[in-house]
């Protein structure tokens, strides 16, 4: 069950998402330099945080006597909010939809309307290569969701699915921007991406990128993945790059990130120096990594033991965004959990109730993988109440249900959207004793 311990990873973790809610950014920096439009703004967008960055984008532009003329932006189900005049509508994650090709074609054709007095403000965050898929003429979308479900299964990163994803649409990899041609381009980003690379944050539908057609199709044939004949046509012909085309707006145009995995890890780290106990040790391990959930709980559970060892009080901190390998044929309704779950769930298994030592991993979006739950956390007596209850975390892991496991356990993280995304979050506390408790 919760205790103090836990209530302080959990303040973190708020901590953190709260830095990456685009309206706790309000005035959005839009570019000081030249005159707004003479024409008409129109505000487009996809991603986790568009209904937050909507209502952001709404407050700003009121506060600089601005008008959105039109505004259209893609959510996940059960995600929109009102924001005056921008539209908010809803499509799936992460597995693309009817309606995510509905909205993409939309927000294509609002910017193929614009000229040269035109603005066109696009606000882009994690989720947005799903929920705005609009695929090259011959492949369909049944085979873009196939290959989307394989190479999430496959434990590709999200910087490998996305060259992928690029190649395959007619509305990433900068044709966004083209279409918007000769009207001026803004573009603001929460990124969800190790690197930050505007060119695959949501798969870059601003941003011409620098990889190749032949590069997706290195990415498919490393996985060994069952490539659609369409697909394997695309990848393979010869000719331009798809994203080859470039813009000659006169230099006006904008790409700003206002958030980054970075950015809410140090904030977590300064919540943690406020109200942690005296003599709290920060180990930031930053948010570059990736790579399997499993391989990185086992570490940083050596890590968290040689701390231990050496005394003291200690907080190890992290994200990025680890990866799961999963069966072809899994079905996700009846298998639950996910990188963060799998990663807290092997810790365990590590530790084995180890005395004084506390975590919590979580994804910031507030939806971890195939479960309802952003992610989950653990105590030395959760071992224990595990045996006592019959859940084997081993069975768990290799059932691939770590989700229901926490979900027996009570310990789950709950959330709700957030509407933000800046990929996991994981913190581990090593307390020197009961008197050492965290601040309430």
């Amino acid at each position: 069950m919760p205790d103090h311990q836990t209530e302080f990873l959990k303040r973190l973790f708020e901590a953190a998402v709260r830095r990456a809610d685009p309206r706790g950014a309000v005035p959005l920096p839009l570019p000081l330099s030249g005159a707004p439009a003479t024409g008409r703004t129109v505000v487009v967008g996809a991603g986790k945080a568009s209904a937050a960055f909507a209502q952001a984008l709404e407050s700003t532009m009121e506060q600089l006597d601005r008008k959105i003329d039109e505004g259209f932006v893609i959510c996940p189900q059960g995600s929109s909010l009102k924001a005056g005049p921008i539209t908010c509508f809803e499509a799936s994650h992460p597995i693309p939809d009817q309606r995510s090709l509905k909205g993409a074609r939309h927000i294509l054709n609002l910017a193929s309307q614009l000229g040269a007095d035109d603005e066109l403000i696009v606000l882009l965050s994690g989720g947005g290569s799903s929920l705005m898929a609009l695929p090259l003429e011959g492949i369909s979308l049944e085979e873009k969701r196939a290959l989307t479900d394989q190479l999430l299964k496959c434990g590709a990163s999200i910087q490998e699915i996305n060259c992928v994803r690029t190649h395959l649409s007619q509305i990433k990899g900068g044709k966004l921007a083209q279409a918007a041609w000769p009207a001026r381009v803004t573009t603001l980003a929460i990124s969800d991406v190790v690197g930050n690379d505007p060119s695959t944050i949501a798969s870059g539908p601003t941003v011409e990128g620098t990889s190749t057609p032949q590069d997706a199709a290195a990415i498919l044939a490393r996985y060994n993945l069952l490539i659609p004949a369409s697909v394997a046509a695309t990848l393979t012909s010869s000719g331009p790059k798809v994203n080859g085309a470039s813009r000659t707006s006169g230099g006006e145009d904008h790409y700003q990130i206002i958030a980054t995995p970075e950015d809410a890890i140090e904030q977590a780290a300064s919540e943690a120096r406020e109200f942690g106990p005296v003599g709290l040790q920060i180990h930031n391990q930053g948010c570059a990594l990736e790579g399997s959930a499993q391989d990185m709980a086992r570490a940083h559970a050596s890590l968290a033991l040689e701390l231990k060892k050496r005394g003291g009080t200690h907080l190890i901190l992290s994200g990025g965004e680890l990866t799961c390998q999963l069966p072809p044929a899994l079905d996700f309704e009846t298998s639950k959990g996910g990188p963060n779950h799998v990663y807290i769930l092997t810790l365990l298994h590590q530790l084995k109730g180890e005395p004084c030592i506390y975590a919590l991993a979580a994804d910031t979006d507030g939806k971890d993988g195939s479960t309802s739950a952003a992610g989950a956390f653990i105590g030395p007596e959760d071992w224990q109440r595990a045996l006592d209850r019959e859940c084997d975390p081993e069975t768990a892991l290799a059932t691939h249900k770590s989700g229901t496991f926490f979900d027996r356990l009570g310990n789950q993280l709950v959330t709700g959207p957030t509407h933000t995304n800046v990929n996991d979050f994981r913190a581990i506390l090593i307390t020197e004793s009961r008197a050492n408790e965290p601040s309430q």
